[in-house]
C-alpha cells in the first residue's frame, strides 16, 4: 500500500490521493478497501520509456494521481493527452487507463 501511495484525503475517503513509487518494478497490482468500496490498481512497465497504469475507482469516490514525471514527459488518460500544469490528474469513479511516456530527448 505504501509503494502505491494510496491515502485518503478527506474524512470517509471520498477523495483519495495516489502517488505510486514503484521504482524498478516491472509490474504490480493492489487492492485497497475503503468504506465506499475497493480501489484497484495495476502497473505494467511496457518498456524503458513507457509505463501503463490502470485504476478502478469505486462510485462515490474520486482520486488525484501524482506521477513522478519530468516537464517534457507525456501523460495520456483514457486516450487523451493530459495537461500536467496542475500537478495532478483527477480520476473519476470508473476504470481509468493512464500511460506515462518518458521523453528522452
Amino acid at each position: 500500500r505504501l509503494m502505491w501511495g494510496i491515502q485518503p484525503k478527506t474524512a470517509g475517503a471520498s477523495i483519495i490521493q495516489i502517488k505510486p513509487q514503484l521504482s524498478t518494478l516491472t509490474k504490480s497490482d493492489i487492492k485497497v478497501p475503503f468504506l465506499n468500496g475497493e480501489v484497484r490498481a495495476n502497473y505494467i512497465k511496457k518498456g524503458p520509456n513507457h509505463q501503463e497504469y490502470t485504476f478502478n475507482i469505486p462510485d462515490n469516490m474520486s482520486a488525484y494521481l501524482l506521477l513522478n514525471h519530468l516537464p517534457n514527459d507525456i501523460v495520456i488518460l483514457n486516450g487523451q493527452t493530459v495537461n500536467l500544469d496542475f500537478g495532478s490528474i483527477r480520476l473519476s469513479p470508473e476504470i481509468s487507463k493512464v500511460e506515462l511516456i518518458v521523453n528522452t530527448l
